[in-house]
């Protein structure tokens, strides 16, 4: 799911995006590509910190997910301007103003009934295609402790 949100920043922002910025083609891929992968991890990292229904309440479009005034957007934010500074060796004046122009359009996308509603934990781990992925079971296992699936392991959180 989070790849098709990128795309549709990447096509919503558009050529002006490219020009405003400075970017060629390959600049511009690397961009969102960076992009995707931080935000990927603050999704991560708010699983593992235990905020569920965080990500759960922006999702289904319950929380503002205006960087500036939900904390999950907010640190998806500053992960771009962190990640585009390290991996591409952009200055934070710039790194910033990427991510201010990316993250609301993610963001936007991501609480909006467009992209549906998660009825629970597990659904919105499916939604974001990461059931199958490891290190999500161990972060969860974290609170639950004991081995197993996703799946049981969110069953244990509520």
């Amino acid at each position: 799911m989070l790849d098709q949100l990128i795309k549709f920043a990447k096509d919503q922002l558009g050529d002006q995006f490219n020009s405003n910025n400075q970017l060629d083609s390959n600049q511009q891929n690397e961009v969102f590509n960076t992009a995707q992968s931080s935000i990927m991890d603050t999704i991560k990292n708010q699983i593992g910190g235990g905020n569920i229904g965080g990500l759960m309440n922006l999702f289904n479009g319950q929380d503002d997910p205006n960087a500036q005034a939900n904390p999950i957007a907010g640190q998806a934010q500053q992960n771009v301007v962190t990640s585009l500074m390290d991996k591409l060796g952009l200055d934070e004046g710039k790194a910033s103003g990427i991510a201010a122009q990316i993250i609301p359009a993610v963001m936007q996308r991501f609480a909006s009934p467009e992209t549906g509603t998660a009825e629970n934990p597990m659904d919105l781990i499916k939604k974001m295609g990461l059931e199958g992925d490891n290190g999500i079971a161990d972060m969860i296992g974290k609170f639950t402790g004991g081995d197993g699936n996703v799946a049981d392991k969110l069953k244990n959180l509520f």
